[in-house]
């Protein structure tokens, strides 16, 4: 039985163009499940083919990843750095390449996931082993945040900075907590970790 593949892709023609490609290869592609979250988490030997605009989409990349210990996530990067290379192989991905890789490149990285084996260009995996710094993309913190991410560091507390901006301390407390999650952190002290790792609070 081929290994069932689907495309999580915005783009109509993008997905029918490799499902196709797939398909060539042996493969068995699902254009795009009605729900792909429910169809990656159904169990079984499967594979997802999903591609990563922006700093939203990297939370229902990291959930897919998690839904199930046999499913393989490869990621099509519209933005291919090093960084994004390596933050999506830490969040769960057995894949990654550039959303503009020719079909057969992208079924390639598809199948080394398959066999266990991940394939990179040759210059992100040196970026890689060089070490970078931790990955950031800057749309997800504003300059507004940033500045409250410094008062927190700085010792302010919630309700202080809360009666600052004018928010009521329930209401500022759920803005943190979004941007803790775009920030992929839990609480205030990972988040003030890492806004100095990532060079926003010199």
């Amino acid at each position: 039985m081929s290994l069932p593949v689907a495309v999580a892709d915005s783009a109509p023609a993008y997905r029918r163009g490799l499902s196709l490609s797939l398909e060539r290869a042996g493969f068995a592609p699902v254009e795009e499940p009605d729900d792909p979250m429910a169809w990656a988490a159904a169990g079984g030997y499967r594979a997802v083919l999903l591609t990563v605009r922006s700093a939203s989409d990297w939370e229902p990349a990291r959930c897919l990843a998690e839904s199930n210990p046999e499913l393989i996530l490869v990621v099509l990067l519209v933005d291919p750095t090093s960084d994004r290379h390596a933050e999506a192989l830490r969040m769960g991905a057995r894949g990654v390449t550039a959303w503009d890789a020719t079909p057969e490149a992208i079924v390639e990285v598809l199948a080394a996931a398959v066999r266990g084996y991940t394939l990179l260009p040759s210059g992100i995996a040196s970026a890689m082993a060089r070490g970078q710094r931790p990955f950031f993309d800057p749309d997800w913190v504003t300059a507004e945040e940033t500045d409250w991410l410094r008062l927190l560091a700085a010792g302010a507390t919630i309700h202080e900075l809360a009666d600052k901006v004018g928010y009521s301390e329930r209401a500022f407390y759920r803005i943190l907590h979004g941007l803790y999650g775009r920030m992929r952190v839990s609480n205030r002290t990972e988040a003030i970790l890492q806004a100095r790792r990532w060079g926003l609070l010199s």
